[in-house]
């Protein structure tokens, strides 16, 4: 995004990943549950941004998956290990009614399993609630993770997954989608002008 398209007030960078709120990141294996993994690093970020003085707390994605399909109707096939598309909505409809687990509790097998038998005494997170941004509205994107990161769901393609620390990834067209991904926005940095690049392009020549 251009410096001159940033809303008034609104920082041209910012980065959550450096700013201690947020855990490491999950590997999902071949489990289709990143809308889970997405959905409880958010509720984890905002909550250590909204309680700095609390230690980081860890939710548990396992418990969603291996519950989930109890309390709200699935979409698609199981995958090899269990797992099952839906959406990050979804799962954090499941936090806000059902409650997640926390880790130390019920930790991450990339599986899903049977659902853990709660007592009144299972401590759980509950979210009084979420907001949906419209697709594309970058300007309102910009506004939320400035406060918090956000989840989004972006199409993946081969350019995708050859993609490198430190590149930017460009969606090339509809008709080259592979599937769809949950991700989490911890940041951004706005483009820089084009006499930056091109002396950096350089110096690296040199």
């Amino acid at each position: 995004m251009a410096e001159a398209s940033f809303p008034q007030g609104i920082p041209t960078s910012k980065d959550w990943s450096q700013l201690g709120v947020l855990n490491e990141v999950r590997d999902q294996g071949q489990c289709n549950c990143c809308w889970s993994i997405a959905a409880c690093t958010c509720c984890e970020a905002k909550e250590k941004i909204t309680r700095t003085y609390r230690p980081m707390i860890q939710l548990a994605p396992q418990d969603i998956i291996n519950c989930f399909a109890l309390h709200f109707p699935s979409y698609g096939d199981f995958d090899a290990v269990g797992c099952y598309s839906s959406s990050t909505v979804e799962a954090f409809e499941y936090i806000r009614k059902i409650g997640v687990m926390y880790e130390r509790d019920c930790p991450f097998h990339m599986r899903r399993e049977d659902c853990m038998v709660r007592t009144k005494n299972t401590p759980i997170y509950r979210i009084l609630g979420y907001k949906e941004i419209k697709p594309w509205d970058e300007q309102t994107i910009l506004l939320r993770v400035n406060y918090h990161p956000v989840t989004a769901v972006i199409d993946v393609t081969l350019n995708f997954r050859k993609l490198k620390a430190g590149e930017v990834y460009r969606f090339p067209g509809e008709n080259t989608r592979l599937t769809l991904h949950s991700i989490v926005i911890v940041g951004w940095r706005a483009d820089r002008p084009k006499e930056e690049k091109e002396k950096e392009k350089e110096k690296e020549k040199e």
